[in-house]
């Protein structure tokens, strides 16, 4: 579950190029979203926005960099546009900073524990038969693949990553329920998206194109895993669990003398545990 779902994370800013001219045409600027530009991330990061037409796969909210770099966008009018970031399905944070080399007997507890709990998320990709995707995550700039990688603006993404939101699959191929936890998160998307009034109760479907060569859309399965993740959070009551840790650790500056901060100081303690070695993170992840 964690895999799917985090808290707190730096996004890359998007990257531009102050001396660059900017495009005439949207055809232009897909065409260029093709070129590889050296880093896995800022290639997957342009072709994946223009797969979703430079939008918010939901709101369909305007990218912001990109109408500025392209007139043809530029020049539409009554349009909103915002700063869009890249939301990982498989979230990137749990194949960073791992490394397979590393032992039980290193002094780096931390580096050795993230690699451990890696391993066991793609051992559990494994074990319901997505070996495909775990091989995948390996590789260098794996996670950054455009199957992985969805165009959202910040609180949308805010909320896919806090399980707050979730894409659930419909019999048309690539094309999904918007569902989220709480219905005042879909009234605020339907306000995003300019809906009129009466439609605010209305169910909200995303589709993803198909047509740009080359760049796949999100992966079915990896959103079912997501939306799977997100409902079990959810019905247990682990959803809440993990915001209320998340706010705790943000609002507390002395534990409790009678105890009560133990739950929360086993969670912030957690990263520098020592981990039974059972089995090699290396073996979890490349046998």
């Amino acid at each position: 579950m964690r895999s799917f779902r985090t808290s707190n994370v730096r996004y890359p800013p998007p990257s531009s190029h102050p001396s660059r001219p900017p495009f005439d045409t949207l055809e232009d600027m897909i065409k260029d979203s093709m070129e590889p530009t050296g880093d896995s991330y800022s290639t997957s990061r342009k072709r994946v926005l223009a797969r979703d037409g430079y939008r918010c796969a939901i709101t369909g909210v305007y990218d912001e960099l990109s109408r500025d770099r392209c007139t043809e966008l530029g020049d539409l009018r009554g349009v909103a546009s915002v700063s869009l970031e890249m939301a990982h399905i498989f979230h990137e944070s749990t194949m960073q900073n791992i490394d397979p080399a590393v032992n039980r007997d290193s002094e780096n507890f931390r580096a050795y524990n993230k690699t451990y709990n890696a391993a066991g998320a793609l051992a559990i990709l494994k074990s319901f038969g997505f070996s495909k995707f775990a091989d995948a995550f390996t590789e260098p700039g794996g996670v950054h693949e455009a199957w992985n990688l969805i165009s959202f603006q910040h609180d949308v993404h805010t909320s896919f990553d806090r399980l707050a939101m979730w894409l659930e699959y419909t019999e048309m191929p690539h094309r999904y329920k918007v569902c989220t936890a709480h219905e005042d998160k879909k009234l605020s998307i339907h306000q995003f998206a300019g809906h009129d009034r009466q439609d605010y109760g209305a169910d909200m479907f995303v589709e993803f194109n198909l047509k740009l060569q080359g760049v796949l859309p999100p992966d079915p399965f990896l959103l079912a895993l997501h939306a799977t993740c997100a409902r079990v959070a959810h019905m247990s009551g682990a959803a809440e669990f993990f915001d209320q840790v998340q706010w705790d650790a943000e609002e507390t500056r002395v534990l409790a003398s009678d105890g009560s901060s133990s739950t929360l100081l086993d969670h912030l303690l957690t990263p520098f545990a020592v981990i039974p070695e059972r089995v090699s993170a290396y073996e979890l992840v490349y046998v």
